[in-house]
């Protein structure tokens, strides 16, 4: 439960980065049922399944949200390594993919349009 709380802590401060600390302490008291736990659950599965339904329509939202999951594994806390529950330092790589999502919103990306020979919008 920690990792998913650190999945939608590190989205959360990627967007308004306050409070960045060098040290996160690993909670010591973790409830399933607590609302700090519950609600960033139900966040990552809503999230994943508006992913996995556009899916065929916006393949590039599933990439950078597998993308940012996937290189966020190995600091998410499943396999506990120290006393820390986040590493603020190493999420460098996993932002790309909501900011290469954020990128391709001025293009219009809700709706398909086709490219020149040159690569730019017609």
């Amino acid at each position: 439960m920690v990792g998913i709380k650190a999945l939608t802590d590190y989205l959360w401060k990627m967007l308004l980065p306050f409070d960045l600390s060098p040290f996160y302490p690993y909670p010591h008291a973790v409830s399933l049922f607590s609302p700090s736990y519950l609600v960033p659950a139900f966040v990552v599965a809503g999230v994943t399944g508006v992913v996995i339904g556009m899916a065929r329509t916006q393949r590039a939202l599933l990439v950078a949200w597998g993308y940012y999951v996937v290189t966020l594994l190995p600091v998410l806390g499943i396999i506990q390594v120290g006393s820390h529950a986040m590493a603020d330092r190493y999420t460098y790589l996993p932002c790309l993919g909501p900011f290469f999502v954020a990128g391709l919103g001025p293009h219009g990306y809700s709706e398909e349009r086709p490219l020149a020979q040159n690569g730019a919008p017609e």
